[in-house]
């Protein structure tokens, strides 16, 4: 019996590894060749041989340690990091909540109090250059205007100060006994994450006043140039370079100011004239005349006929007069005076704001002063021929609004008389001064209409109540509420002029446009410039080119110019939207014609226009007509439109979409697309906030874009395609040692080896790759843009490609193990016929993987 089963073990092969080949005789022969590879002793328990050939367990079986030290090194990594960064949050936390501030406490006196301890009704009193505790309305400060500045750097990255101002009520509020019986009541909407809207009101002695984001002090901003504020704690817890410069204006029918432009010289040169004669020989007169005085940051202004006081001998002095006085007086500036040079300089919300105080300074009449009531100014006087002080009653402001598109302030002047003066887009005045505008927009300035108008003290009173009425409102209505307001006051306004202001191109914008362009990127304009100032700015930044034939749709078509002037307003939009959707008709037709023909199309459209364009049954329509053009400009935009076109885009086309902006406007369109690039400049940091890149020039997204774009597509692509291919060679290297085992889960490699394969052995490879591989030198790059249709085109991450590595990868594991088994075939056994351990197979075949 024992005999018999050792004869039976000796014709065995179960345990050998392929030393010779199988015997097709053989009744248990190799996986490979006939028969069957298992040998079952059925209901013989005691057979040494069964014990031999049965599994212990159906599981592959490793040690706990091999396992678990790889999982342990990563989960332990991720949570030390976050420790790490829990613990520095905790200490600042600590640090910030026992900061002191001073706070009135139940016996009328200031006392120091730790942060964490503030409550909501609070009084504080902060002093210069501490930060705010907690959200507050401000009361009174130091200064008499009950002014104070705040820099707000930690919320927005603004460096620039901002200028707050408390109410007239409570300005009086001046020092710490002034409290004793200080009693009001707030209502104001809930906390929220807008850093720029606030809408709420005080009620003090029965009356109600409204509350602005003029009087809102929020958390973590400091105070600056302030001696110290007193404020009522509310919440708790929780494309351009912008340098903007004064060029030309025109008043009563005269224009004024020469020179040529950036917009204009460019343009000139894109579209291959030379510069008129008469042109040249003026630009050589402005800078004679610049040299020969210093010159002034925001302010290019060159005619003998006004500087230098020479305007009170203008045929319509008077009218000049009025326009400068009201580029003095319709803004929201604070004057900062140099104590030690009696200087002026200007905190503006815009750069254009500030070139206008820098013109009318400039040209007699220099805002010097401004509380929440008055204005000063000093003026130059054409009848005494002397500059003299002047006052002004400020009564309300009406903040600017994109769908008003203008700003306005009522004053009361020393002689007593109510005036409306009013800035704002030009498309309510053109008929008057439309030669004049159409001649700035063609240089590429940006057009600003000043109008005004006397009011009569009842009709004063009447907007008075209604305005207050609307601003002391604390529903969502609000800001509807004040539109229709002051759209009842805004009427019948006399025209003044119109400013012309230069927005300079940066440097390298141009070139940049042109090498996008190359790389086979469609670019879209969104601007709230006029239509004939971006034509002009897309000739000098390449977007339009000569020969381009030019798809303009347009509000200003005759048709819709008395359809706006119907009194069925219904029947009037109907008819507009008829006129915007044949216009795009018209447009698709001529796409259709042009398309045998190498003449490229660009579609031009006003924001009036697209806001029928973007509605439901029309964008699709408006949609396919934009992406068979190669320039998209649209004029006018608002946010919202900006915003709205971005997501079409998206949506409809499943393109990937970069929108890239300087300013507040932008922030919608910056959050709308795939990919949001801001860009840090004077207009502020809002559109960096809400970006996904930030960079400091426009044409840094030539580098960003070219260079690294289509590096980083390389890098990732290629890391990803490495992955699949070193774990499918891992993987089948087990496939084919299991199916040599006769899949008895045997493993092929020290536990150690298949823990760490991807957690060391082949990661840095990987990691190298994804961060450092360059194909190609950035010059090169940058000299053939088209490479960057590689990422676009998809080519380095296709379903080929991809079925391409991992053929690649199961060709490796086929040669890698098959190599390795064959060289160490004759090395299985030891002389005296037993098995070596399987450790220096299982190394030469990982070895081989890892190095392979």
């Amino acid at each position: 019996m024992a005999g018999g089963r050792r004869k039976k073990h000796h014709f065995s092969r179960i345990h050998a590894f392929p030393c010779g080949k199988a015997s097709f005789e053989s009744d248990l022969s190799l996986i490979g060749g006939p028969g069957f590879s298992r040998v079952i002793y059925c209901n013989d328990p005691e057979c040494f041989e069964a014990g031999v050939l049965n599994y212990g367990k159906t599981m592959l079986e490793l040690p706990t340690v091999s396992n678990v030290v790889p999982l342990v090194v990563v989960i332990g990594a991720t949570m030390g990091k976050e420790l790490i960064e829990d613990w520095r949050r905790k200490r600042q936390d600590i640090e910030v909540n026992n900061r002191k501030v001073k706070v009135r406490i139940g016996d009328g006196v200031f006392h120091h109090t730790k942060w964490m301890n503030l409550k909501v009704g609070d009084i504080v009193k902060v002093e210069k250059d501490e930060f705010f505790p907690a959200d507050i309305i401000l009361l009174s400060s130091s200064y008499d205007e009950a002014i104070c500045y705040v820099e707000t750097m930690n919320l927005d990255g603004e460096t620039n100060l901002k200028l707050k101002q408390a109410l007239h009520e409570t300005s009086n509020l001046h020092d710490d006994s002034s409290f004793q019986d200080f009693k009001a009541l707030i209502r104001c909407e809930d906390p929220n994450a807008n850093l720029y809207s606030f809408v709420g009101n005080l009620e003090l002695r029965e009356q109600q006043h409204p509350l602005s984001p003029l009087q809102l002090l929020l958390r973590d901003s400091k105070l600056r140039n302030t001696d110290y504020i007193y404020g009522v704690v509310i919440f708790t817890g929780t494309l351009t370079c912008n340098s903007m410069e004064f060029i030309k204006f025109s008043v009563a029918g005269t224009s004024y100011g020469r020179g040529v432009t950036e917009v204009g010289r460019a343009m000139a040169k894109r579209k291959g004239s030379p510069l008129p004669q008469e042109v040249i020989q003026e630009e050589a007169h402005v800078e004679e005349q610049t040299e020969q005085k210093p010159s002034i940051k925001g302010f290019n202004f060159v005619d003998g006929r006004i500087t230098d006081g020479h305007w009170v001998n203008e045929p319509r002095a008077d009218v000049i007069q009025k326009f400068v006085r009201l580029l003095a007086i319709c803004h929201t500036a604070i004057p900062e005076i140099d104590e030690e040079t009696g200087k002026v300089t200007y905190e503006a919300e815009s750069p254009d704001e500030a070139a206008f105080l820098i013109a009318a300074r400039e040209l007699g009449f220099e805002f010097y002063g401004r509380t929440q009531t008055s204005i000063s100014l000093h003026e130059l006087d054409p009848v005494a021929g002397r500059t003299v002080e002047r006052n002004y009653q400020l009564l309300h402001i009406i903040e600017f609004s994109s769908s008003r598109k203008r700003m306005s302030v009522i004053v009361r002047n020393e002689e007593g008389k109510l005036l409306l003066l009013s800035k704002g887009a030009d498309r309510e005045f053109q008929e008057q001064t439309k030669e004049h505008i159409n001649e700035y927009a063609d240089a590429g300035l940006r057009t600003l209409v000043l109008a005004y108008r006397e009011l009569d003290e009842e009709e004063y009173s009447e907007f008075n109540q209604e305005f207050t009425d609307a601003k002391n409102s604390v529903s969502s209505e609000r800001e509807e509420m004040i539109e229709e307001v002051a759209a009842k006051i805004e009427r019948d306004l006399i025209l003044l002029g119109a400013t012309a202001v230069e927005d300079k191109l940066q440097n390298g914008v141009p070139e940049c446009i042109d090498k996008l362009a190359q790389a086979g990127i469609k670019i879209w304009v969104l601007t709230g410039d006029k239509m004939e100032t971006a034509i002009n700015i897309g000739f000098a930044c390449s977007l339009l080119r000569q020969g381009m034939k030019q798809v303009i749709i347009s509000s200003e078509a005759p048709e819709n110019k008395g359809l706006q002037k119907m009194e069925d307003k219904a029947a009037a939009a109907a008819a507009s939207k008829a006129s915007i959707l044949r216009q795009i008709s018209e447009g698709k037709a001529l796409l259709t014609a042009s398309s045998e023909s190498p003449e490229a199309l660009a579609l031009i459209i006003d924001g009036y226009s697209l806001a029928y364009a973007l509605q439901d049954d029309v964008k699709d329509k408006f949609l396919e007509l934009a992406i068979g053009c190669a320039s998209v400009i649209c004029c006018r935009s608002s946010p919202k439109q900006k915003a709205l076109v971005t997501r079409l885009v998206k949506t409809k086309t499943g393109n990937t979409t970069l929108a890239i902006g300087d300013g507040a406007n932008d922030v919608g369109m910056l959050q709308e697309a795939d990919i949001g690039v801001g860009i840090s400049g004077v207009e502020g940091m809002q559109a960096v906030m809400s970006s996904d890149f930030a960079i400091a020039q426009f044409q840094y997204l030539e580098r960003l874009l070219l260079v690294h774009g289509h590096w980083c597509y390389r890098r990732i692509s290629s890391m990803i395609c490495y992955f699949f291919y070193k774990n499918i060679a891992f993987g089948f290297t087990l496939f084919f040692y299991e199916a040599y085992a006769s899949f008895s889960g045997q493993p092929a490699y020290n536990d150690w080896f298949l823990s760490l394969y991807n957690v060391f052995f082949t990661s840095l490879p990987v990691i190298a790759l994804g961060v450092f591989d360059q194909d190609v030198s950035a010059r090169f790059c940058l000299k053939f843009p088209l490479l960057y249709q590689e990422g676009v085109q998809n080519v380095l991450f296709s379903w080929r490609r991809i079925f391409g590595w991992a053929f690649n990868g199961v060709l490796s594991a086929i040669l890698i193990f098959f190599f390795s088994i064959s060289a160490m075939e004759h090395q299985a056994f030891n002389k005296d016929g037993s098995c070596r351990p399987r450790d220096p197979r299982s190394h030469h075949v990982h070895m081989r993987r890892v190095g392979g």
